[in-house]
């Protein structure tokens, strides 16, 4: 049974408030060619609340997933050679594309995103964002058009994670790392990333360093991923 979007939107819109999150960014064996960093999203950590999820009735904001927001459609047309490249800049979205979770059955568009500089490792950011049904699960009723004309605004703090490296067991990672902006990467500091969210036969992740830039110096935290 679909039930009320806007009882539903408005009751998340009053409590979705964020204390904190990551930005991560990932590159693989193509970096070489196209000198960009394409995949980007962040990852919220979410404060603690009780909800009324449209699919699963009562839940947890901090369980099962983190709140996230993928950035791949947006940032691949621009040059983003490093993840300093961010700072300062404005990400206009479309208004229906869903480039944000909330839930399974919660997803949400950003119309606009704001960065702002990095300090001390850390990035402030502000969204607004629309709720809307995911295309898979969605229990709300009204269409995408009706859910983004109403919206909320988070604004927090990022820790910028290392960068990943996914590189193919054949290639050696600092021949793919080597091409990175020198100014923000140092390639001969690569370790093996043990606490990814996957695993392949064929490739493995690696933490490239940051280089130490205005008092930032890549520190590293520990966060919990997708459950």
């Amino acid at each position: 049974m679909e039930q009320n979007w806007k009882e539903i939107t408005a009751d998340l819109y009053s409590k979705i408030a964020p204390i904190g999150g990551v930005l991560h960014s990932q590159i693989d064996n193509s970096f070489p060619r196209t000198k960009k960093i394409l995949n980007i999203w962040i990852e919220f950590e979410m404060n603690d609340f009780i909800y009324n999820d449209p699919f699963y009735g009562e839940q947890k904001s901090t369980d099962p997933f983190n709140m996230c927001v993928e950035l791949y459609d947006y940032t691949s047309p621009l040059e983003i050679n490093s993840i300093y490249d961010l700072q300062g800049k404005t990400i206009e979205g479309k208004k229906e594309d869903r480039i944000g979770s909330f839930s399974n059955s919660l997803h949400f568009t950003v119309p606009s995103l704001k960065f702002g500089k990095i300090d001390n490792s850390e990035i402030e950011v502000q969204l607004e964002y629309s709720l809307t049904n995911s295309e898979s699960y969605g229990m709300m009723n009204g269409s995408i058009v009706d859910h983004i004309q109403e919206k909320g605004i988070i604004k927090t703090k990022l820790l910028v994670k290392e960068l990943v490296l996914v590189c193919p067991n054949e290639l050696e990672p600092k021949e793919i790392a080597k091409h990175l902006d020198s100014s923000s990467y140092d390639y001969t500091k690569i370790e093996l990333a043990t606490d990814l969210n996957w695993s392949t036969d064929h490739s493995k992740g690696f933490y490239v360093k940051y280089k130490e830039q205005d008092g930032n110096k890549g520190k590293s935290k520990s966060w919990k991923f997708w459950r």
